[in-house]
């Protein structure tokens, strides 16, 4: 039989439980896409992130998820974090701005690159007309 938890225990699940939605939806993830990467149903994504459900069967997978983009240990403290940002290691928040400045400049290499080729078309066929 399992008991409940009392008045501060479920207080500390809703924060963990909180904690966990700042960092799903930091993300960018939904709960089906979570549950998708997770092997679980968005139902108990659900139940857990609303602190309903806290086993370790059903948790695990989800920090195991997001272990490498998380500092796990401040999903466990008692400090009120409200941006999920905190929630981020610094490896990942800086390989998501990298990532983000590298597509935009492969974007801008691959339209210059697109408007330099048909410089270099257009100038090819000139010369060919004059051979």
């Amino acid at each position: 039989m399992s008991r409940r938890p009392n008045t501060h225990q479920q207080a500390l699940l809703k924060d963990f439980a909180n904690k966990l939605v700042l960092v799903r939806t930091q993300l960018g993830l939904t709960q089906e896409a979570l549950a998708n990467a997770t092997g679980t149903s968005q139902s108990r994504i659900s139940a857990i992130e609303s602190g309903n459900v806290m086993t370790s069967v059903t948790i695990l997978p989800i920090l195991k998820y997001y272990a490498p983009f998380t500092n796990l240990s401040l999903l466990f403290t008692k400090r009120n974090i409200t941006d999920g940002s905190q929630l981020l290691t610094t490896d990942y928040v800086v390989k998501s701005v990298l990532e983000k400045r590298l597509q935009k400049l492969e974007e801008r290499i691959s339209h210059h690159v697109s408007a330099y080729n048909e410089e270099l078309m257009e100038e090819l066929a000139e010369i060919r007309k004059l051979l």
